[in-house]
């Protein structure tokens, strides 16, 4: 995933309510309750 994003802080997974990223973890953005853990998230 890192590669096909680019390395981007914007592009990641929701846990737990919070955008998690593959280059930097959590991310401190905080994701609605209707997203699932697990889900594909792109924040902008």
């Amino acid at each position: 995933m890192i590669n096909l994003t680019g390395g981007s802080l914007a592009i990641g997974t929701a846990s737990s309510g919070s955008l998690l990223t593959p280059s930097s973890g959590y991310v401190g953005v905080t994701l609605p309750a209707a997203v699932p853990t697990g889900a594909a998230v792109a924040y902008q």
